[in-house]
């Protein structure tokens, strides 16, 4: 009786339940995802399946009385037997993976996903050597929470090795849990700048099949529940992924009033702020920066910091509704230095190493896209 207790606390703290695993074909994404549905099981937890298949299939077979009526012109057939249920349907084509999770497993506490490798969703990326599909190139997918391989080990993200089953089990438990420090933090975007030094704006450019705005909301999405953009209108499709936005409440005085607006329009405790043009950013560097604030809520301020030039990153950072005041002292003495505003509060930084500190590469001008796009290119990942 406790442990059924224990198990139902334990599915109900889901929230982060889509996970997809992506590979060329020949990876071993059906070997793991065999492997590890019953360790999920054995914790409680039902789990559904989406598999996506690059050719034609058939469950229905001809001759079987479910086949002769959906010849006869029915849109859905349903089979059933006290154990069992099969359900035949006309597919509409365009229908994203979200969609279908919606209407089809609602009854579940996690969806495994083989496949969908362009889907919004949090991806495992699954990865063999020797295969002779080769691998995907981390960089042209979104979301990657994680490697599968046994090869070398991805840089900024969990690695695990192909066998090693009850950890990768254990990851996508932890990794769909709500946490209790993410409970009153906001994910935040900052989309104000008119990127000046560019000569374009910023957010449209496309890292693989998302823009950075769509990439860098997406990332916060698999953090808060609530997820802001502010200093410009949204268009409807980020608006209807769930996204809010609010137009900076005052004009021209740079990335303090973000912060600020932030603060004023939210109703949690803190947000978690991100500059919109970051194509490095991942995953680890904000639940880094989310863990020093579950062990130090006291802190005012926690802000990344690259610990070899000491230089400190205001837009990786995670603010509280308490240093409203002293922002609102300093912007009417137009001191717009967030820095100063550090001197102010209880600041704690968090130092990143070199590798970690290369989520923070800005892209302010087009010289900085051109060596991203660059970069990316000799290794074949745009």
């Amino acid at each position: 009786m406790f442990t059924c207790l224990r198990q139902k606390r334990e599915r109900r703290r889901l929230k982060n339940r889509v996970f997809c695993f992506v590979g060329t074909s020949g990876s071993g994404k059906t070997t793991i995802l065999e492997k590890i549905i019953p360790l999920l099981v054995e914790r409680g937890y039902r789990v559904g399946v989406v598999k996506s298949c690059g050719r034609t299939f058939q469950i229905d077979h001809q001759g079987k009385d479910s086949y002769r009526l959906k010849q006869a012109g029915a849109a859905q057939v349903l089979i059933n037997n006290p154990q069992q249920l099969a359900f035949i349907s006309d597919f509409e084509p365009g229908v994203e993976l979200k969609q279908l999770i919606e209407d089809h497993f609602q009854n579940v506490d996690i969806v495994l996903v083989e496949g969908h490798k362009f889907s919004p969703h949090p991806k495992i990326a699954v990865m063999r050597q020797d295969n002779p599909r080769g691998v995907i190139p981390l960089e042209t997918l979104n979301n990657v929470l994680a490697c599968v391989s046994d090869g070398p080990h991805q840089q900024g993200i969990p690695h695990f090795k192909p066998h090693e089953y009850q950890a990768i089990a254990d990851f996508i438990i932890n990794r769909g849990e709500i946490l209790t420090v993410n409970e009153q933090v906001a994910g935040v975007v900052l989309a104000g700048g008119k990127s000046l030094r560019l000569g374009r704006d910023k957010v449209n450019f496309k890292i693989g099949a998302s823009t950075l705005l769509e990439r860098t909301t997406s990332l916060l999405k698999e953090l808060f529940e609530e997820v802001w953009v502010i200093g410009r209108k949204l268009d409807h499709e980020l608006i209807t992924r769930g996204i809010k936005w609010h137009l900076d409440l005052i004009q021209n005085i740079g990335p303090m009033v973000g912060i600020y607006t932030a603060l004023k329009v939210m109703d949690k405790e803190a947000c978690l702020v991100v500059a919109c043009d970051m194509p490095k950013l991942n995953l680890s560097v904000l639940e880094k920066l989310l863990h020093v604030r579950e062990k130090e809520p006291g802190a005012d301020i926690i802000v990344g910091r690259q610990a070899a030039l000491g230089k400190v990153e205001p837009l990786t950072a995670i603010y509280k509704k308490g240093v409203l005041s002293s922002i609102e002292g300093l912007i009417a003495e137009r001191r717009f230095k967030i820095s100063e505003l550090f001197l102010q509060s209880q600041t704690r930084y968090v130092d990143f190493d070199v590798h970690e500190a290369q989520a923070f590469l800005n892209i302010n001008t087009a010289q900085d896209w051109e060596q991203f796009c660059l970069s990316a290119r000799k290794t074949k990942k745009i």
